[in-house]
C-alpha cells in the first residue's frame, strides 16, 4: 500500500499525538517532499504542544539546553555526509576510563522534545556508519545517552526503483521500524504549501501549466545517473520561486536548468503565448471558446488573480460574475480549475459572496469535484 506524502505526514503527526514513538521509515521517490512534510509536521506539533518550533543548528544549541522544555527541535541529518563518530560521539578519556562524548545535537535531543529526521538512509554504503544509525533508530540512543521520550525518530529513503545508490536494509531493522511507502504529492497539496510557505514571492503560473501538464509534476529520469535536469516537485518549487522574476533567455536557461529541456519547452510556450488581457474575456466571455487548451489554463490563473484583486478591493464578484455564468453553462471543469488555483482564504471569501447572493457555492463546487477531479 502507497500513501500521498501528505497523508503520510497526516499518519506522523497522528502517532506522534498517541504517544508511539515506534521509529517510522518513508520511502519514495526523490524530489516527493519527504524532508518538507516532516519538518512541516514538526512545525505542526510545536505549535500544538505550545512549544517554541527550533530548526536546529550548533549555534543556538547553549540556548536550546539553558531552557529545554521551552522548545520543539528539529534536526536534520543527512546520513550520505555523517561519520560514525557524528552519530555516536566522540571517545574520550574520563579519569582512567573512556566514555563517548555526543554531538551538541545529541546533547540537545537527550533533554527536549522533536523530531530527529535521518534523511538518505538507503544510500548509505559504509558499513561502519549503517551500524552507528541503527543504534539511532532501534535504540533511541546517541551512543549511550538515550534521548528524549518525546523525540520521534524519522527516516526517510529512497526504493531501489527510484535511486540506483539506494540499498536494501537488514531484515532486523526492518523489522523494528514502521514503513510508510509514500507516492508523489497531490498538485493542490503543493500548491497550498507553495501558497503557505512563499505567500506572493511564487509564480503562480507554474500551477496553471502543471494542471494542464500534470505528467510533468513528476518526471524523474529512466536511468539511475544522470547529469540532466528532471521535473519533480522539489525543482519545481525551485523554478517556481525565480521564474516570475525573470524573462527572455534568463528565463530559458534557468527553466532548462531547473526541470529539464521536455517540461521546460513546454512550459516556456505556455508562458509566452499571446493572450487578451483578462478584462476582454471578462467583458466578452463568448471569446473562450477561441482559445486552445493551454489557453484556457493560463487565462483561468488569470482570472483567479483578477478575482483576488477584486475581493480585496471590495467589488466582490461584480466582474467576474458573469464569466462564471457563462462557465456554469459551457465549460464547468474550468470553474473547478480556478477555486483550486486560489489561495484558501480567497476561497472561504468567495463562498461567503455566493451565499450572500442566495447560492450555495460550497455545495456546487463539491458536486463538480466529484465528477471531474475524482
Amino acid at each position: 500500500m502507497e500513501v500521498r506524502i501528505e497523508e503520510a505526514g497526516r499518519i506522523i503527526k497522528r502517532l506522534y499525538e498517541l504517544g508511539d514513538r515506534t521509529t517510522t521509515l518513508l520511502l519514495g521517490g526523490t524530489g516527493i517532499g519527504k524532508s518538507e512534510i516532516v519538518k512541516q509536521v514538526a512545525r505542526e506539533l510545536a505549535s500544538e504542544i505550545g512549544k517554541e518550533f527550533v530548526d536546529y543548528h550548533d549555534d543556538i544549541a547553549n540556548e536550546i539546553l539553558s531552557e529545554p522544555d521551552k522548545y520543539f527541535v528539529f534536526v536534520d541529518l543527512r546520513l550520505t555526509e555523517v561519520e560514525p563518530s557524528d552519530l555516536i560521539g566522540v571517545p574520550r578519556d574520563d579519569d582512567g576510563s573512556v566514555r563517548f562524548k555526543p554531538l551538541l545535537w545529541g546533547k540537545v535531543l537527550s533533554k527536549c522534545a522533536g523530531i530527529l529526521f535521518l534523511d538518505e538512509i538507503t544510500n548509505v554504503q559504509r558499513l561502519d556508519v549503517q551500524s552507528a544509525m541503527y543504534k539511532l533508530l532501534l535504540d533511541r540512543k546517541v551512543g549511550f545517552i538515550k534521548m528524549h521520550e518525546d523525540v520521534f525518530v524519522i527516516a526517510a529513503g529512497n526504493r531501489p526503483e527510484d535511486s540506483s545508490l539506494a540499498v536494501e536494509l537488514p531484515t532486523p531493522a526492518i523489522g523494528r521500524v514502521r514503513i510508510l511507502r509514500c507516492k508523489v504529492p497531490s498538485l493542490e497539496m503543493w500548491s497550498e504549501y507553495m501558497d503557505e510557505t512563499y505567500g506572493d514571492k511564487w509564480d503562480r503560473r507554474v500551477i496553471a501549466f502543471l494542471a494542464k501538464n500534470r505528467e510533468l509534476f513528476y518526471s524523474p529520469p529512466e536511468e539511475g545517473e544522470t547529469l540532466e535536469a528532471f521535473a519533480v516537485p522539489r525543482t519545481w518549487t525551485a523554478l517556481a520561486k525565480v521564474s516570475h522574476e525573470l524573462s527572455g533567455s534568463e528565463l530559458e536557461a534557468v527553466a532548462y536548468g531547473t526541470v529539464g529541456g521536455r517540461a521546460a519547452s513546454h512550459f516556456l510556450a505556455f508562458v509566452n503565448m499571446n493572450l487578451p488581457d483578462v478584462n476582454v474575456l471578462l467583458s466578452n466571455p463568448a471569446i473562450w471558446e477561441r482559445f486552445d487548451t493551454n489557453a484556457k489554463y493560463f487565462m483561468s490563473l488569470q482570472v483567479t488573480s483578477k478575482l483576488a484583486e477584486d475581493i480585496d478591493n471590495g467589488e466582490g464578484l461584480k466582474n467576474v460574475r458573469k464569466f462564471f455564468d457563462y462557465l456554469l453553462s459551457n465549460d464547468r471543469e474550468f470553474l473547478v480549475l480556478i477555486n483550486m488555483f486560489m489561495k484558501k482564504a480567497y476561497k472561504v471569501k468567495l463562498v461567503r459572496l455566493y451565499k450572500q447572493e442566495g447560492q450555495e457555492y460550497k455545495e456546487f463546487l463539491k458536486s463538480l469535484y466529484k465528477r471531474c477531479l475524482a
